[in-house]
C-alpha cells in the first residue's frame, strides 16, 4: 500500500503544478485584456462624444440659422425655432450624460458642459415667452454669453478627450 501511495504522490504534485500554471496563464491573459480595454477607453469615450455631437450639429446649425432669420420678422416661427433648439440641445445633453466618462478632467468638463447647456436651455424657454419680436431680441446679449460659455466648455471637453477644436460646429 505504501508503494502504491508513493506512485500517486508525483501525479498529485504535477496536477497541482498544472493548475497553478493554468491559473497564472489565465491571470496574465485577463491582465492583458484589461490593459488593452482600458488603453482604448479614452478613444471609445472620444468616439462616443463625437457621435453625440455629430448627430446634433447639422440640426443645430439649421436651427440657429432659422432663428437668426426669424427673430427679425416672424415671432411664431422664432418661438418654434427656440423649441427645436431646446429639443436638439436636450438630445445632445442626454447623449453626453450617457457616456461613462472616467473620473477626472474629462468627466468634470463634461458636467460643466451639460450645466452650461442646461442654463442655455432655460434661457431659450424664457425667450419662448416673449410676446413681441423686440422683446425676443432683448435676449440676444444673454444668448451670446450663454453660447460663449457652452463653446468654452465644448473646447475643454474636446481638449480633455484629445480631440481637435470644434471647427465651425457647436459641439
Amino acid at each position: 500500500m505504501s508503494a502504491s501511495y508513493a506512485d500517486d504522490s508525483p501525479a498529485t504534485a504535477s496536477t497541482g503544478l498544472l493548475i497553478a500554471v493554468a491559473a497564472s496563464i489565465v491571470a496574465v491573459i485577463l491582465l492583458i485584456l484589461a490593459v488593452v480595454y482600458n488603453s482604448g477607453k479614452s478613444g471609445r469615450i472620444a468616439s462616443l462624444y463625437t457621435a453625440a455631437a455629430a448627430s446634433v450639429n447639422p440640426a443645430l446649425t439649421a436651427e440657429v440659422n432659422a432663428y437668426n432669420r426669424d427673430q427679425r420678422t416672424n415671432l411664431a416661427a422664432a418661438k418654434k425655432d427656440l423649441t427645436q433648439l431646446t429639443k436638439t440641445d436636450t438630445t445632445f445633453d442626454a447623449g453626453i450624460i450617457a457616456v461613462d466618462f472616467p473620473p477626472g478632467n474629462a468627466s468634470h468638463s463634461a458636467a460643466r458642459l451639460v450645466n452650461a447647456d442646461l442654463a442655455r436651455i432655460r434661457l431659450f424657454r424664457q425667450q419662448e415667452k416673449a410676446t413681441t419680436l423686440r422683446q425676443l431680441r432683448t435676449f440676444n446679449s444673454r444668448d451670446q454669453s450663454a453660447n460663449a460659455l457652452v463653446e468654452a466648455q465644448v473646447q475643454q471637453v474636446r481638449t480633455a478627450l484629445g480631440l481637435p477644436p470644434a471647427s465651425g460646429q457647436l459641439f
